[in-house]
């Protein structure tokens, strides 16, 4: 029994890593397979988990090349074989109720149901989250142990008739949780009736049917625990989720890593923008998608990758191209100000941050992790660009081989789901727009 269920465990760690079966490599070196799928056959609960391929992912956080938590929930809030959520989690932020806000509103939308559970141990969520929770979500219901026992599970699982997925890790539903922290989680993918999964929907089950510690919340509810001496609440920060660091410290012990994270961004939805689009034309908009920031320019053959007699450089330089803008400033700060910014060692003055883009114009859509780099040294020392992208491989490798696109428009928007898309078009997709003062998180 064991190894029939071995033979059919499928494990990934990195997303570009191949995909490879527990007999390619020796038993020992599987105990993360092992253990999630024979602890359901030994338990004879769920004989269904013999009978189910059941998909593992690594969930690594903020670091570049793994999937984060918020990646995981919005890529199959759009899926439309999953037709329900229920998170869990030990506290709840509005900011990472906003991250998720306009793919709830997507799965709602389509008939999807949605429940959150929370927590209310510790003192560490907010009102403000709890009410977020109440506008976003179907249902509600907060949990709270008085025996002392801290209600701590952190859950993500959405399911439908014949799929499911489930992250179980240490990702609260905040925005620090979502997409900012050094998390870790495993990510579960396959047939609703896997035994892991089962096994999951009847602890959330019981959780919410436990009426001694969990109890559906509404808003008089909600004025009731703020009332009470039983619960403390989280003093939500101006971001909410970020601590207030200290400037300046006078014993410092831990100096900032100089590795680059990723940053906020959010998975482009993917529903109605299926197809292809050829270099000329103009990206699909979908209903609903409000930019918050566009920028534009002429691509010349150095950032086109077409430079004669000479290498490529691998990068598209952002400019000032004629908008009302200061380049030493605004695509740093404005732009991409909510991104994960981290030192380049040994390069003073130099920052790097891992973005996500939506790459539109260069046939098939593809979504693409690129760095963007910020280096002042260069504008003291040259006056010339502060900041440019690295082009991803994907992208490199058809602005090299398949299309020449010198003096086309290449144009990065940023959307109000603070999602990007990089375009390659004729003509100009629309004017240049600003983020609105003191809009950032």
């Amino acid at each position: 029994m064991q190894q029939v269920l071995q033979n059919r465990v499928v494990r990934q760690g990195r997303r570009d890593a191949p995909t490879s079966t527990p007999r390619s490599r020796p038993l020992l070196r599987r105990p993360l397979a092992w253990m999630v799928l024979c602890a359901c056959a030994d338990s004879g609960l769920h004989p269904s988990c013999t009978l189910a391929t059941v998909d593992l992912r690594f969930v690594g956080q903020p670091e570049v090349g793994y999937r984060n938590a918020l990646d995981f929930v919005v890529t199959n809030l759009d899926d439309p074989h999953l037709t329900d959520l229920t998170i869990a989690t030990a506290w709840v932020h509005s900011a990472g109720v906003r991250l998720l806000k306009p793919a709830l509103d997507r799965f709602r939308a389509r008939g999807g149901r949605s429940t959150l559970i929370c927590g209310l141990s510790r003192g560490g969520a907010t009102v403000e989250g709890l009410q977020a929770g109440l506008d976003s979500f179907d249902q509600v219901f907060v949990a709270f142990d008085p025996s002392g026992r801290t209600v701590h599970a952190k859950m993500y699982l959405l399911s439908g008739p014949q799929d499911a997925a489930l992250l179980v890790g240490s990702q609260n539903l905040s925005r620090s949780g979502l997409v900012m922290n050094h998390e870790a989680g495993l990510a579960f993918t396959g047939a609703a009736t896997a035994g892991v999964i089962l096994d999951a929907k009847g602890y959330l089950d019981r959780l919410v049917a436990d009426r001694a510690l969990a109890r559906e919340l509404d808003h008089r509810l909600l004025a009731t625990l703020v009332e009470s001496d039983q619960i403390s609440f989280a003093i939500p920060t101006p971001t909410e989720d970020a601590p207030a660091l200290i400037a300046n410290p006078q014993l410092p012990v831990f100096e900032r890593s100089t590795r680059s994270f990723r940053g906020a961004s959010v998975p482009r939805p993917q529903a109605g923008r299926t197809g292809t689009h050829r270099p000329g034309e103009l990206p699909t908009t979908v209903a609903g998608e409000t930019v918050v920031a566009r920028w534009f320019k002429l691509l010349p053959r150095a950032d086109a990758q077409r430079l004669i007699g000479s290498n490529p450089t691998n990068t598209m330089t952002l400019t000032r191209a004629g908008h009302p803008i200061d380049k030493t400033t605004w695509f740093r700060n404005e732009l991409f100000g909510n991104e994960s910014w981290a030192p380049v060692p040994q390069s003073a003055r130099h920052e790097r941050a891992a973005i996500v883009f939506e790459v539109d114009g260069l046939g098939p859509r593809f979504a693409e992790e690129m760095f963007v780099e910020h280096n002042l040294r260069h504008d003291s020392m040259q006056n010339n660009r502060v900041t440019s992208i690295r082009w991803g491989s994907e992208t490199r490798e058809l602005l090299r081989n398949v299309y020449d696109l010198t003096g086309y428009v290449v144009t990065i928007e940023q959307f109000a789901d603070q999602t990007f898309r990089l375009s390659f078009s004729q003509l100009e997709i629309g004017p240049f727009v600003s983020l609105p003062s003191g809009s950032r998180l």
